[in-house]
């Protein structure tokens, strides 16, 4: 079982300078925002709906500002993180998929599954087992759980057994998808 621990006082520091980094790496050609505003102006050029120009604006505001003064000016959006919701295909229902989950919650995951957190709708999972380690999703939650320490166990899924009982959707971030919730027969290592 792989397990991951993290201290309270090196997920401050850590935090910091990851969010440093994302703020510039999103906002720079290529990054996430830069091809956010860029998917939702050919959305709105397409389309010239009043529902796309708000995309884009709130879009703008997100690279310009931040996520929080978005989520104010126009209320709480999935695309924040998701550009255009594709469902994953056939021939990618062969890889693995994973999450990591705070090892004191996996008796509770373990019989109820993986479910979407409060500011969720989705649960999200990654193909790359190192990807959630290495974004700093760890060390937000240590923060956001205020504990002096915490471990993190990775829970293995089958991605075609998920696949169907629930539509597994790819997000704009590499190796990030999100899916309604993951059973718990959909788990591989347990």
């Amino acid at each position: 079982m792989d397990e991951v621990f993290i201290q309270y006082k090196k997920a401050k520091i850590e935090l910091i300078f990851r969010k440093i980094y994302n703020f510039i790496s999103e906002r720079i050609k290529g990054g996430s925002l830069f091809e956010q505003i860029k998917f939702h102006a050919y959305e709105c050029y397409q389309n010239k709906e009043l529902c796309s120009l708000k995309k884009l604006f709130r879009s703008m505001f997100v690279y310009c500002f931040s996520g929080a003064v978005a989520r104010k000016l126009f209320g709480k959006s999935i695309t924040d993180d998701i550009l255009k919701l594709s469902e994953i295909t056939l021939t990618e229902t062969n890889k693995i998929l994973f999450h990591w989950a705070p090892k004191e919650k996996l008796n509770n995951i373990l019989k109820e599954g993986l479910l979407p957190g409060k500011s969720h709708d989705y649960v999200y999972i990654t193909d790359d087992s190192e990807f959630i380690k290495n974004h700093g999703y760890l060390y937000y939650k240590t923060l956001n759980y205020n504990k002096k320490e915490m471990t993190f166990v990775k829970i293995a899924i089958n991605t075609s057994k998920l696949a169907e009982k629930h539509m597994i959707f790819k997000t704009i971030r590499s190796h990030e998808y999100i899916v309604e919730k993951v059973p718990p027969d959909c788990f591989i290592n347990y």
